[in-house]
């Protein structure tokens, strides 16, 4: 409802919370794959996330993949409080404590955004670690893509770019 408003959505779009509408889905299907398409992750606390993702993975029996971005929309941070210039390295964090809170029973972790002591989720997913696909098109996501990541959803208007685009994400694929 801002004047000037340039972003893909406004006040009047309908956003349902990914983790209700899919346990939700998981309890009336029986094969279909679920996988949110995206959800910003800097926005959310990581062992919350852990916790609802890990529940999803259950009730679906294994049929969670977790799709991630850091978002463009800086309003939404302002209105949560959180800092939007630092979501990239947020992230980063917290995918690595995401896998080893759904791999390890208990997790030490001490990160710049988060310090855990000898806790952990119960229970733990059925996939170990739960898949993490990538949303999103800038430089320094695709180069975490390569890093980092299970996929990516590939957002691009040619082929050219595309192109571009995933070499980007093989040069900094550790293989």
């Amino acid at each position: 409802s801002r004047p000037n408003w340039t972003g893909t959505y406004e006040s009047r779009d309908i956003f349902h919370e990914p983790f209700v509408l899919f346990g939700y889905i998981a309890g009336i299907t029986k094969r279909i794959e679920l996988t949110t398409g995206i959800i910003i992750l800097p926005q959310r606390q990581t062992v919350l996330v852990a916790k609802q993702a890990a529940a999803l993975d259950i009730l679906s029996g294994g049929r969670l993949r977790l799709g991630i971005g850091t978002g463009w929309n800086d309003i939404e941070y302002e209105a949560l409080g959180e800092n939007f210039h630092n979501r990239g390295r947020r992230s980063e964090e917290q995918i690595e404590l995401l896998r080893n809170l759904w791999t390890n029973e208990h997790v030490t972790f001490k990160g710049k955004w988060h310090t855990i002591t000898d806790a952990g989720i119960n229970p733990l997913p059925l996939q170990r670690p739960i898949p993490i696909w990538f949303g999103g098109s800038n430089d320094k996501l695709l180069q975490r893509v390569g890093r980092m990541g299970n996929g990516w959803y590939g957002m691009f208007d040619n082929l050219q770019t595309g192109h571009k685009m995933i070499g980007t994400i093989r040069d900094a694929a550790i293989i």
